[in-house]
């Protein structure tokens, strides 16, 4: 068995991967099964990278929730932390797609902080959910 797995974007572009490190997903881990490339067509390149570049960080973490040990020297998320709001929304759908629990943990808390000030409205916005509460009863 390969170590490395083909990944294909949504915009058609194949990426060379690390199969433990993507095995992190179960979603991918069951599709390896009966494929030897995987067509993400939910998931274009830029976003793909940036997930590739996550799971080949955490691939030797432990399978405790969080992921990581609160230390301040663990700086490896950090790209994830400070990356443009459009790039990481498609982020946070494509861990949700590929079930990347870690990953939507650690997003979760940067989202938290995006929203902390937002009234319910601006959240909804925000995520892409059209407010359709109707005081027409």
């Amino acid at each position: 068995m390969s170590e490395t797995i083909t990944l294909i974007s949504s915009d058609g572009i194949n990426f060379n991967a690390n199969r433990n490190a993507m095995c992190l997903s179960p979603v991918i881990k069951e599709l390896l099964k009966t494929q030897s490339e995987i067509h993400l067509r939910t998931i274009d390149a830029e976003t793909l990278s940036a997930i590739i570049h996550w799971c080949q960080n955490h691939i030797n973490d432990g399978i405790e929730l969080p992921p990581w040990q609160m230390d301040a020297n663990r700086l490896i998320d950090m790209d994830l932390l400070i990356m443009p709001e459009e790039k990481f929304k498609k982020v946070i759908n494509a861990a949700y797609i590929l079930n990347l629990e870690r990953l939507i943990i650690t997003a979760d808390i940067r989202l938290a902080n995006l929203v902390k000030d937002m009234n319910s409205g601006e959240i909804l916005s925000f995520i892409g959910i059209e407010n359709e509460i109707s005081t027409d009863l």
